[in-house]
């Protein structure tokens, strides 16, 4: 399963400044500490993660125990907020 959370535009970020580079520090944390709480939530495993800036969201690869890769289990992992687009 892939997830993406949605970065804060850089100029509202209290972490960046001219000099530094993009999403360093607090929020990239903020986002990594989302996902994992959203992994644990629905018993799923962080593989992989890398920020995409050009669509200002953060992406993290989830895996499912077997036990949870039914279509029933994964309907209870529908978003809340956002948008998201499920393979068939």
């Amino acid at each position: 399963m892939l997830v993406m959370l949605r970065s804060a535009p850089p100029h509202f970020r209290p972490d960046v400044d001219y000099a530094g580079g993009y999403d360093t520090g607090v929020g990239r944390d903020a986002r990594r500490r989302i996902a994992e709480a959203l992994a644990r939530q629905y018993g799923l495993k962080i593989i992989d993660s890398w920020p995409m800036p050009a669509l200002g969201v953060d992406c993290f690869v989830m895996e499912a125990p077997a036990t949870l890769r039914s279509r029933r289990s994964w309907n209870r992992c529908r978003p809340t907020r956002g948008w998201s687009r499920s393979s068939r």
